[in-house]
């Protein structure tokens, strides 16, 4: 993932973190996000899991 560096204050969409400008960030289509962590959540969020479970290996979950 490439880093990003945001042109003007923007918040982290997940948890609202301020964003200022020429702070590196991940920008994603959904908007920016201020680390790897707050993306994951809101991509696993918006996935319309179940349940999930952790492995050593892979991440295995229910879906509608």
């Amino acid at each position: 993932m490439l880093a990003h560096y945001t042109p003007v204050n923007k918040y982290c969409i997940q948890c609202g973190t301020t964003l200022k400008i020429g702070e590196e960030c991940i920008l994603h289509e959904d908007g920016y996000f201020c680390e790897t962590h707050c993306l994951k959540e809101h991509l696993l969020e918006g996935s319309g899991y179940k349940n999930v479970t952790l492995s050593s290996y892979k991440i295995y979950r229910d879906v509608n």
